[in-house]
């Protein structure tokens, strides 16, 4: 089993650290997150690869965690990934304090706390707790201000790091009930997966993969086709994914499903530093 050492410092929490093989630490100031690591791993040698979250939240938090995450990688020889902040809650939709009166939700995107449609939700993060008063006012569910729900938890973050999947990754996605997850079987084969977390405006498609013996026969469509069935009662959100720039095979399908070009994020892969095409299909689109 693979020993992956992942950490975030975007928040107001700190500096939260943990590995896969066990053990968790975590400082009030992202500037200790050094120390963390110190106290976790006895043997570096033992670290297989290092996932890092990018935010959104504090500029400066983010950017201590990232250039350690860089420095750590290069002189272990290891690979790094990075993860959306917003990624590693598990008990709530994520809210982060952008200060200044707003609010990172995922996405991602930056608004105002009263903006957002939060009845029936439960929310978590410090911006969860900033804006409680605001939140449950509008009906919405926020833990207690210790609940442990509101801190990120680093583990979470390697389901979501750009690259290959691992099989932790795999299996901290299907056990998140937020997520939907489809497999395409040829008799008892898996041929194909589908796996899509919620957020609380869009269906993100996570992660879409065929065996290259069924490709190009109509897989990836049926799995796309049955996620809309079974959203199609959900009014208040659409579906977004990001896809590799130069895949112009898998860019034709999206458009072909109603999908279309909303921006590109630079960098956005890490293994090659290649950017990615945002794509996105309006909800209104399941009554046509």
């Amino acid at each position: 089993m693979q020993t992956i050492l992942a950490f975030d410092t975007a928040t107001s929490f700190g500096a939260v650290c943990a590995l896969t093989s066990g053990g968790r630490g975590s400082r009030e100031k992202a500037g200790d997150l050094l120390a963390i690591v110190d106290e976790l791993v006895d043997d570096p040698r033992a670290i297989d690869g290092i996932v890092a979250g990018r935010g959104p939240g504090s500029f400066t938090s983010i950017r201590i965690g990232l250039a350690m995450a860089h420095t750590l990688a290069e002189t272990l020889g290891v690979p790094l990934r990075g993860a959306s902040t917003l990624d590693a809650f598990a008990g709530g939709m994520a809210v982060i304090d952008a200060r200044r009166g707003e609010v990172f939700v995922p996405g991602p995107r930056v608004c105002r706390p009263d903006e957002l449609e939060v009845a029936g939700e439960t929310l978590v993060g410090d911006g969860a707790i900033r804006y409680r008063e605001l939140f449950e006012g509008n009906g919405a569910t926020v833990p207690p201000d210790d609940d442990p729900a509101h801190v990120p938890d680093p583990l979470l973050l390697i389901a979501h790091a750009n690259g290959p999947w691992s099989r932790s990754m795999f299996a901290g996605e299907l056990a998140k009930p937020s997520s939907i997850c489809l497999g395409a079987f040829e008799e008892t084969r898996l041929v194909g997966y589908l796996i899509v977390s919620r957020y609380v405006d869009a269906w993100h498609v996570m992660n879409v993969a065929v065996d290259p013996d069924h490709q190009r026969r109509g897989v990836a469509t049926a799995l796309l086709e049955k996620l809309f069935e079974l959203t199609r009662d959900d009014e208040r959100r659409g579906y977004t994914l990001e896809v590799r720039i130069t895949n112009e095979g898998a860019i034709a399908l999206y458009e072909r499903l109603g999908f279309e070009p909303r921006g590109v994020r630079r960098g956005y892969y890490t293994d090659n530093r290649e950017d990615a095409l945002i794509m996105w299909r309006d909800p209104a689109l399941r009554d046509q």
